[in-house]
């Protein structure tokens, strides 16, 4: 990755909004980053089945959040059963326990599965404004930022903008970073735009 930036300014505690169409690249630059010594302890949440992390083979996999309950620390993968992931309750009792055990970041493969613009489960909106007092980090990734809160961008402290081919998907995004640039110059073949609260105006970059 080629970024004119402190990749450790990145902290725990940050919430990271990552968007991007499917094949964009978003979810292999969550899996590289998370995968860093910064970040020891992530909790996947794979929405859709199908996330596997080549860069910690040794990451357990979860489909009963009772057994998940029991892990003790490190990195490890949730894959709800269809049962679970169908159950807003189970769901609710995830984030719960995500916020709860403190010191976790969670990493969401696809938010607009589970929540709609104005719906997301309580305790996820709790790590969204609450978390950083208990150095709990949410990375929620997302093919349709229109899709999905609202909450999701405005407590983001990092952004990472892939390909969005949907004006109304830029749109979302422009309304927590004021910039034309998000709009008017769709990223091509792996680049993104970079964004951090800090800054003026986002930044080009490329995955490599």
């Amino acid at each position: 990755m080629i970024l004119k930036m402190k990749l450790d300014e990145i902290k725990s505690s940050h919430h990271v909004a990552i968007c991007g169409m499917n094949g964009s690249g978003k979810t292999y630059l969550a899996k590289v980053y998370l995968a860093g010594k910064n970040f020891p302890n992530v909790i996947v949440y794979d929405t859709k089945g199908t996330f596997t992390w080549e860069q910690v083979p040794d990451a357990p996999i979860f489909q009963r959040l009772s057994d998940l309950m029991k892990f003790q620390g490190g990195r490890a993968i949730y894959r709800p059963s269809i049962e679970e992931f169908e159950d807003k309750a189970i769901i609710e009792a995830f984030f719960k326990w995500v916020y709860l055990r403190g010191n976790t970041i969670v990493y969401i493969d696809e938010l607009a599965s589970f929540t709609t613009s104005t719906y997301a489960p309580l305790y996820l909106k709790a790590i969204w404004t609450r978390g950083r007092e208990l150095n709990v980090g949410c990375w929620a990734s997302t093919q349709r930022p229109k899709n999905v809160p609202l909450l999701a961008f405005s407590e983001a402290s990092f952004f990472f903008i892939f390909a969005l081919n949907l004006e109304a998907d830029r749109r979302r995004i422009y309304e927590v970073v004021q910039s034309k640039k998000i709009i008017d110059i769709v990223p091509k073949d792996y680049h993104f735009w970079f964004y951090n609260i800090n800054m003026k105006e986002p930044v080009m970059a490329i995955l490599k």
